[in-house]
């Protein structure tokens, strides 16, 4: 059975959507978190970078403002002490103040753990994976970064989802539009070809000469 060139048209479109779409979901399922993780781990760095660069303007008020509103849109828990566990600069609550500077403790009595590398750790008592990095600043400084990857995993799901809801929604509002667009076009043709048809007729009933 032969197919019309309206269901044609149709049908190539469906497919490009649905191959477009699943391509980007499937992407979006596999590849993202690991985007997002690299991404969360330059940021981590990023931080820890913009603090040592600061070190000589750590009490400075301007400084201090953007480094915690840098934190709280990057969602990092931070935490800075001195040679006597002092703190010095913290964005944390004070239960996780309390955690994350045991950890730094922990850092600084284990010798044999890299500076500044960003790790994966599992907090045993919340149940919980972090992205952390502690590291020893050129002050003497010790600092602690970490973040939750349930964020990361989290933002993942929702990318997906929204995804989802799209295709959703894109399905029936691209097969309205392609079958208006497409009716258009063939009512166009019609028209064009009822004046080529009529222009036909008209010469056709003149006379050969004059």
């Amino acid at each position: 059975m032969e197919i019309s060139l309206k269901k044609q048209i149709v049908l190539a479109f469906l497919i490009l959507i649905f191959t477009i779409s699943g391509v980007d979901i499937i992407c979006n399922h596999y590849f993202l978190g690991d985007f997002y993780l690299n991404n969360k781990k330059n940021k981590i760095l990023q931080v820890a970078n913009n603090i040592e660069k600061n070190t000589d303007n750590i009490n400075n008020t301007n400084f201090l403002n953007s480094l915690e509103r840098e934190c709280n849109v990057s969602n990092l828990s931070l935490l800075v002490v001195n040679d006597n566990m002092s703190p010095l600069i913290y964005f944390c609550n004070k239960e996780k103040k309390d955690e994350i500077q045991k950890q730094l403790k922990m850092f600084i009595a284990d010798r044999t753990k890299d500076n500044h590398v960003v790790s994966e750790v599992e907090d045993d008592v919340l149940n919980i994976n972090y992205l952390q990095v502690c590291g020893r600043f050129n002050n003497g400084c010790y600092y602690i970064i970490n973040t939750p990857l349930e964020s990361i995993n989290e933002s993942v799901s929702l990318s997906t989802m929204f995804l989802l809801y799209v295709l959703i929604i894109l399905l029936p509002v691209s097969v309205c539009l392609i079958l208006f667009l497409s009716g258009t076009q063939m009512l166009l043709i019609a028209i064009l070809g009822e004046y080529i048809s009529k222009d036909y007729m008209e010469n056709k009933a003149r006379p050969i000469y004059i």
